[in-house]
């Protein structure tokens, strides 16, 4: 067998995640001309960022739902104020 090593470098940032990567591998080639390890890199940092974006995602929802919240009870406790100025 000979001697297919090669070094790359990949950096790319993905949902506000930035991922490098400098390996030295032996090219591996299971029939469809892409070395499985890169494209399982790939894949795996991929994933960490999505769950990460959608983390905040939930979070933001979460918290405008809470000010919105907030935001009609004060509503309503102004208008129960003006109807019932003396309780």
């Amino acid at each position: 067998m000979s001697d297919s090593r090669f070094h790359l470098k990949i950096e790319f940032d993905i949902y506000g995640e930035k991922y490098k990567w400098e390996p030295s591998l032996n090219y591996f080639d299971r029939g469809d001309g892409m070395d499985d390890r890169i494209f399982s890199w790939f894949v795996d940092c991929y994933e960490k960022a999505y769950s990460k974006y959608q983390d905040s995602m939930h979070n933001r929802h979460i918290e405008q739902e809470t000010d919105d919240e907030a935001q009609r009870e004060r509503t309503e406790l102004a208008r129960l104020r003006a109807k019932y100025p003396d309780a």
